[in-house]
Parts: structure tokens; C-alpha cells; sequence
């Protein structure tokens, strides 16, 4: 039994270090600890995520001004500026209602 010991009525399997469970357990949360730390420090961000999103969202805006632009200007037969006027959104809103024959 050199590789056992009894402890209070229960036997207790040593590893060939010589550290019982409970040692290597506390061991692995020092290390766990540790590792955490470093982590959480080590990593900083250059664009924050608040920022990421304005991004985003003003990319779309300028992805959908450049789309209006080329559906209105090149596929349809209108001036690419026209599809910026008010009165042609009007004209057109008009027409989806039924307004304009």
C-alpha cells in the first residue's frame, strides 16, 4: 500500500507527485485565477462595439442612398438625382395609392 493512504476510514489514491485531490483542485483554481486575470487585461478592443454599430448602420444608409441612386438613375430612365426630390417620392407614393391613373 505505498501508493495508498488511509485516512479516516477511506482511502485516499496519491498521484506519483505526491498531491492529494483537494491540493491539485486548489491548484487548478490558483491557476484558473491567474489565467483569468490575464485574460480579461490582455485584450483591448481598437473600434468599440458602440462604435461598430453606428458604423454599421451608416453603411446601410449610404448602401441604400447608392442603391436608389443606381436603381432610379441607370435601370429606370430617370436623372439619378431625381430619386433624392421629394416630389418624386410624392409622385410615386401617389401612385401606389391609386391617385395618379
Amino acid at each position: 500500500m505505498s501508493d495508498q493512504i488511509e485516512k479516516q476510514g477511506t482511502t485516499i489514491e496519491e498521484e506519483p507527485s505526491g498531491q492529494t485531490r483537494s491540493e491539485r483542485r486548489k491548484e487548478r483554481q490558483k491557476r484558473k485565477k491567474n489565467s483569468e486575470r490575464t485574460r480579461a487585461g490582455a485584450r483591448v478592443r481598437l473600434v468599440p462595439i458602440w462604435l461598430r454599430l453606428i458604423i454599421v448602420v451608416v453603411l446601410v444608409f449610404i448602401s441604400l442612398i447608392a442603391g436608389l441612386l443606381f436603381g432610379y438613375g441607370v435601370i429606370g430612365d430617370g436623372s439619378a438625382l431625381d430619386a433624392l426630390k421629394p416630389e418624386t417620392w410624392i409622385y410615386i407614393l401617389d401612385m401606389i395609392n391609386g391617385e395618379v391613373q
